[in-house]
């Protein structure tokens, strides 16, 4: 792998950027306060439980690990909280990737 993110660091942080507290964040992602300081010790975590915690720190750390473990000769973007929004119809909601969240534009 080209750099090795320990993930369950990279998670603390954003947490704590985040201004949860851990009691909040377990609530959030249905584990315990046990739970949650075992992920923070993991390099590997469950890609379900990855997406959930992507949801709720808003910030997309599969996406993240993908660019820092990448083997393509072009330098990876550094890790950061980015907000992307495209606009769709709503016939086409169900045909987009990657959705965490949306909402319905009254217009």
């Amino acid at each position: 792998m080209k750099n090795e993110i320990h993930i369950g660091k990279l998670i603390r942080q954003h947490l704590t950027e985040s201004g949860l507290s851990v009691s909040e964040f377990a609530n959030a992602i249905h584990k315990t306060r046990t739970n949650v300081y075992d992920i923070f010790k993991r390099k590997n975590v469950d890609i379900e439980l990855l997406m959930a915690i992507s949801e709720t720190l808003h910030f997309d750390f599969i996406n993240c690990l993908h660019d820092a473990n990448s083997t393509a000769k072009t330098p990876t973007r550094e890790c950061g909280k980015y907000l992307v929004v495209k606009i769709v119809e709503e016939s086409d909601l169900e045909k987009e990737k990657n959705v965490l969240f949306s909402y319905k534009l009254d217009m």
